[in-house]
């Protein structure tokens, strides 16, 4: 049962970025913006919940649990790159901390190093 409703919550989670990138086209330039700032909020939450999904106290590779939560949120104007020690892991219960204190950090340091669709 928790299988069906991890499977559940991440297809619930692409249909509400497919009607998000839908609903934001033809809406103007800022409203395309919004749309997709949005999407790579949600892409990344989603990329968090995979990583999540099947920690059963287990520790991952930081490296890589990194990347899967901020890498998404990089745009055509700004590229994002985690890394982390080859030998560096995170026990399961802290996962959810830790992507939650990434996605907050990379989402601030986009919203105000680069404003205005900014390169970096």
């Amino acid at each position: 049962l928790l299988a069906e409703l991890h499977h559940r919550v991440r297809n619930h989670l692409q249909i509400v970025g497919s009607i998000i990138r839908s609903e934001s086209r033809g809406g103007g330039a800022e409203v395309e913006a919004f749309g997709e700032r949005l999407e790579r909020r949600l892409a990344a939450l989603t990329a968090s919940y995979a990583a999540l999904q099947g920690e059963d106290g287990r520790s991952v590779p930081a490296r890589a649990f990194l990347r899967q939560v901020c890498e998404p949120l990089g745009t055509a104007a700004v590229r994002v790159e985690a890394e982390a020690s080859d030998d560096l892991t995170i026990s399961g219960r802290s996962t959810a901390i830790l992507g939650i204190i990434a996605n907050e950090a990379v989402c601030n340091a986009m919203k105000h190093a680069f404003p205005d669709d900014r390169p970096g």
